[in-house]
């Protein structure tokens, strides 16, 4: 008799810690700068004080560089770096962490940095809204 209490308490404990490790809700945190970032995007939304309507821009991001194309055409080329703090609206915000992208289409070359947001399926650049710089967010194509 004491076995068998003793093997259902152990039962119902390991049933409990199963019950307890098949949370599915997903809490975490959007996914890192520097991961899913590499694929083919395509423009949806763009805000900031210019004409309505999105662009038919599409990017492409390797793990290092970058290129975007508009109606087909290239229209910036070059390489992005994770950065600890970036430099938007003529200020450095040493807290929040982003990319530092490096056009090289143009000659001198042309940098910028943007704060980024990837989660999923969905990608915002923020090169500075509130300072009226667009901010941008795409979709995965690939």
């Amino acid at each position: 008799m004491k076995f068998s209490f003793c093997l259902r308490l152990f039962w119902a404990a390991l049933m409990g810690l199963g019950l307890l490790s098949c949370d599915t809700f997903d809490d975490a945190a959007p996914e890192a700068v520097g991961t899913g970032l590499p694929g083919t995007w395509q423009l949806v939304k763009l805000e900031c004080e210019c004409l309505p309507g999105v662009p038919p821009e599409t990017a492409e991001f390797t793990d290092s560089t970058f290129a975007v194309y508009s109606n087909g055409q290239l229209t910036a080329r070059g390489s992005y770096t994770a950065v600890p703090g970036i430099i938007t609206c003529g200020t450095t915000n040493n807290s929040t962490p982003g990319l530092r992208f490096t056009e090289k289409l143009t000659t001198p070359f042309f940098r910028h940095d943007a704060q980024v947001t990837a989660q999923g399926n969905t990608l915002v650049l923020d090169y500075g809204l509130p300072c009226d710089y667009p901010r941008k967010t795409y979709r995965r194509l690939r």
